[in-house]
């Protein structure tokens, strides 16, 4: 029996379509065995494993440069390490989809896209101490929590006793596929800068400001709703934004259940 299968063989003993093979090849993923002077090509048996392998990473959504990787992967660490970094795409895509399906299930209970009450308010100067993270958008809540547990930390473990409710200033982040959280707790009175570097802490201040807020009542993966209808309040009444978009945590997340935690979104204007 020869070790060598014409493409039609070949993509019947994988399950795949001619087309898929060649599409494979002209990417570089599974180049034929041989191709003959007709340009006809033919796939030897030992690489309908590797064909099957590509077949159920795609049928994953693995995208081809990552099988590209996975497939070089010899060694255990290294495979290990790429199936790794799919696991994190993975999560990130599943993220997005429960908050886009949160998004669209509150919608649909209000019966509007943008179910908000916007308000303005005077808000007085304030100081904070606080640690920031890079994150992305899909993951925020949970790098929200993980980095109030460093905060929390780092206060006890300073002595260093603050006034709840805690915070998040959410700084313009560089691209897209990047989110800055700045969670943070208001200072004691007469705290400052050198006492907050020397407990591992940012030091924050901000000026008495004119702020749009509105109030979220539910789960935090819902809250991006309320941050786009505050700011397309701010913009429909000629306001103009003046500083980073603050969440407000009114409720203990551990003691309150998700679908009744109230969260303030605030938005400081010019004026």
């Amino acid at each position: 029996m020869s070790d060598l299968l014409s493409i039609g063989r070949f993509a019947r003993a994988c399950r795949l379509s001619i087309k898929a093979l060649r599409h494979y090849d002209e990417v570089g993923l599974l180049p034929p065995a041989r191709v003959d002077a007709s340009s006809y090509r033919f796939y030897a048996r030992s690489q309908i494993k590797t064909a099957i392998s590509i077949s159920l990473l795609r049928s994953l959504d693995v995208p081809i440069p990552a099988i590209k990787a996975i497939l070089a992967s010899k060694a255990p660490h290294a495979l290990a390490e790429r199936l790794e970094a799919e696991r994190r795409r993975i999560e990130c895509d599943l993220a997005r989809s429960r908050r886009a399906l949160s998004y669209v299930e509150r919608m649909m209970r209000e019966g509007d896209v943008l179910p908000y009450a916007i308000s303005i308010r005077h808000e007085p100067a304030m100081a904070l101490l606080s640690l920031r993270t890079v994150t992305s958008p899909e993951l925020h809540v949970e790098a929200g929590f993980a980095l109030f547990d460093r905060l929390s930390t780092a206060l006890r473990e300073a002595s260093i006793n603050v006034a709840e409710p805690a915070l998040c200033l959410l700084p313009e982040p560089e691209d897209d596929d990047t989110m800055i959280l700045e969670m943070g707790v208001l200072a004691p009175v007469g705290f400052d800068a050198g006492h907050a570097a020397r407990a591992g802490l940012r030091f924050l201040e901000f000026p008495a400001s004119r702020v749009a807020f509105t109030t979220h009542v539910g789960a935090y993966e819902e809250i991006g709703v309320a941050q786009h209808a505050v700011t397309a309040w701010v913009h429909e009444q000629g306001l103009t934004p003046a500083g980073a978009p603050r969440e407000i945590y009114l409720d203990d997340p551990e003691t309150v259940p998700s679908e009744t935690r109230r969260t303030e979104l605030v938005l400081p204007i010019a004026g």
